[in-house]
């Protein structure tokens, strides 16, 4: 039976973390840490290096465990694996083998809907590297196919580590389209990034992480009017946080 390239619309995810408290050789990193994230648009983390981003990353997708606390991920009140989850860093690890070869790895084969990969594959503009040895392609080029095999593997909820750090143009813009494409289709989105310009562009929701705790959740529009204050001024005007 013909798969329906419709499949991927799929229902809202919750992802909520209730009390966490995170701690790395002894130091907190989230101390009682509670929120919910909006359940359909991209959720962006911003914050000062050291504050916990990667990390509250790791929390959703399983690879790191809170010390106390929960993460929860449900969808229609069913408990979401976190298989059902995948999460790019911003330096994508390419297989000693072909594009194409790096972008099925790991998938069975009844499992492969090529029409539907076909497709990404020309949303992120690789058509042309598909034979190519993967590790001799760009840093904007590896990076769009770490984006296509992610979604190769159907995830209902895509993790993004600075995703566009240190990329082209050409490939930073191809990659935001892709985000806000696949967002569009049902998948939930949460991504880290320092770019408050990017921040704004993309994201529905933003969250502010400083000091273990989130000082500031709140809707793009909301955001944008109260960054003129205090700590959000200062990391938006690229301030360090307590020198000037």
């Amino acid at each position: 039976m013909k798969k329906n390239n419709s499949s991927l619309a799929i229902s809202e995810v919750d992802i909520e973390f209730k009390d966490v408290v995170f701690k790395v050789k002894n130091r907190i990193i989230f101390d009682r840490l509670s929120c919910s994230l909006d359940k359909s648009s991209i959720t962006v983390i911003l914050g000062y290096n050291g504050v916990g981003k990667t990390a509250f990353l790791r929390m959703i997708s399983g690879l790191s465990n809170p010390d106390r606390g929960a993460v929860k991920l449900t969808t229609n009140s069913e408990k979401l694996l976190f298989h059902n989850v995948t999460m790019l860093f911003h330096k994508p690890i390419m297989l000693n083998r072909s594009v194409w070869s790096n972008i099925i790895y790991g998938l069975k084969r009844s499992a492969i809907d090529k029409s539907e990969v076909s497709h990404f594959i020309r949303e992120a503009r690789i058509e042309h590297l598909l034979k190519r040895p993967a590790k001799e392609i760009s840093a904007g080029e590896q990076q769009r196919v770490a984006f296509v095999r992610a979604l190769a593997r159907r995830p209902r909820v895509l993790l993004l580590d600075e995703p566009t750090s240190n990329l082209d143009p050409f490939s930073l813009n191809v990659i935001e389209k892709l985000i806000k494409k696949i967002n569009s289709r049902g998948i939930k989105i949460v991504m880290v990034t320092h770019n408050i310009e990017q921040a704004e562009r993309l994201a529905g929701e933003i969250i502010f992480l400083q000091d273990g705790k989130i000082l500031k959740q709140s809707k793009k529009s909301q955001f944008i009017q109260i960054k003129e204050q205090s700590i959000l001024q200062r990391f938006a005007l690229g301030k360090e946080l307590y020198n000037d």
